[in-house]
Parts: C-alpha cells; structure tokens; sequence
C-alpha cells in the first residue's frame, strides 16, 4: 500500500502565503465600475503566486498530495459578477499545471458544505452546478484534468435519507458531461 500524505491550503509554514485571500461583494459593489475588475484581478494574482510557492514548498518538502484552496478566485460564481478568470492568467494556471506534471503531484479540490446535490431548492442545485464547474475550469486551465480530484459533500439528508439519496441521483445529472466524465 502506497500512503501520500498532504494537506490543505494553506502551508503554515511559509509567511504571507494564504492563497485565500479574498473580496467580498460588498466590498466589490462599493468600488467604482473601473476599479472592480483590477481588484478581481489584484487579488487572484496574488493568490495564484501564493499557489505557486506553496507548490514549491511542497516540492522541497516532497509533499506530493494538495488540496487547492476554493477560494483562489474571488467572485468566480457569484451571478453578479461571474468573470473570465482564467483568460488573463493563462500564463499563471499553466506554470501550476507544469509544477503539477513535472513532480507528480496530485491535485484535488473540496467544494464548501454547502455545494450541495441533494437539496430539495433548485437554486442550491444550480449553485452546485456552477461550483463545480469553476473547480472544473481551475483544473482544466491547470491541465490537470487527468490527475485532478474534485471531491464533494454529499451531506444534506433533510430528515429523509433515501428521499435525499434519490435527489442526489437525480441533480448530479445536472451537472456538465465534461464533468461528470473526469
């Protein structure tokens, strides 16, 4: 048996390296037009640097297994402001993919608790969705579909397992074939 040991996020042992950082929608809301997509952009910039030496921390250290932070992109699925995040770093999401490649890391995400197939709320089911898909697009702009793992919460019995169960069934169908065929 082969164990590989990771972690998540966040390496605590490098400083100022949060790749989580973070705009909130109110405090995007409060920016004029002009500056909101700089401040999009500031931000995930400096999360996917933050990304980067986390990545060679973990090279150095020959930890071969990381679980991405969810919050690299600022706003990527709020409905409001949805964006293209990867088109301007390009450069950015395939340096991480390389690093990914070239030491054999294993890369995966963990969508938050509430991405959530197994709501009876359709609009929990689509925000889902749409999670799931911005984690895709991250792997994706990584290339690192082949050796992605996106791994999700099945959670939320509301009081009926089996009715939940028949629900998650039923919404995970929802979701992109490029995904569900990953």
């Amino acid at each position: 048996m082969k164990i590989r040991f990771g972690y998540v996020a966040n390496a605590l042992g490098l400083w100022d390296a949060s790749p989580s950082k973070t705009l909130t929608f109110a405090r995007y809301s409060a920016l004029s037009k002009s500056d909101r997509m700089d401040k999009l952009k500031t931000v995930t910039a400096l999360n996917l640097q933050h990304t980067k030496r986390i990545l060679y921390y973990n090279i150095a250290n020959e930890i071969r297994l990381y679980r991405f932070s969810s919050s690299l992109v600022p706003l990527a699925t709020h409905p409001e402001v949805m964006w293209d995040f990867v088109t301007p770093f390009r450069t950015e999401w395939e340096e991480l993919g390389q690093l990914i490649h070239q030491f054999k890391i294993r890369p995966s995400f963990h969508p938050n608790q509430f991405t959530l197939f197994t709501s009876p709320r359709e609009e929990v089911t689509m925000n889902a969705v749409r999670d799931m898909e911005y984690h895709f697009k991250m792997l994706e702009a990584m290339n690192g579909l082949d050796k992605g793992i996106i791994n999700i919460h099945i959670g939320g019995a509301y009081g009926d397992k089996k009715t939940s169960l028949t629900r998650f069934h039923h919404n995970i169908k929802k979701l992109p074939n490029t995904i569900k065929n990953i």
